[in-house]
């Protein structure tokens, strides 16, 4: 994964495009590496890069939606400060899944993020 963190804007898009057009095992596979090897930080700005229709297809992984997977990308925005980046995203998550991404948030003293997840709904 730390090759991405090397590509240009462009090159992210065309290899975020490709990534989302493998099968769903492809992709869990992928959230579920990112999870193991603790790279959402680099995993995550080729979301920016990613079409709406590509964004939200990968917002609908099951895998994307564990809690404990939820923690630790909110814990990993923060840190790496991706959150501009992981709004998009997290605005396509489902409800239940936001709420979590909100509870997280919030114990992390996020109040303007609280605040903006809530407004998006």
């Amino acid at each position: 994964m730390d090759l991405l963190s090397h590509l240009n804007e462009r090159h992210r898009h065309e290899l975020g495009e490709i990534v989302i057009a493998q099968p769903d095992d492809v992709l869990a596979a992928l959230v579920t590496a990112a999870d193991q090897s603790q790279a959402w930080d680099t995993l995550l700005p080729m979301t920016a890069s990613m079409s709406a229709d590509v964004l939200q297809r990968f917002a609908d992984l099951e895998q994307l939606q564990r809690p404990d997977t939820i923690r630790q990308i909110v814990q990993v925005a923060t840190e790496a400060q991706l959150w501009p980046v992981l709004l998009p995203l997290v605005r396509r998550l489902p409800r239940a899944t936001r709420t979590v991404v909100a509870k997280c948030a919030r114990k992390l003293g996020l109040q303007d993020i609280v605040a903006q997840l809530q407004k998006s709904g």
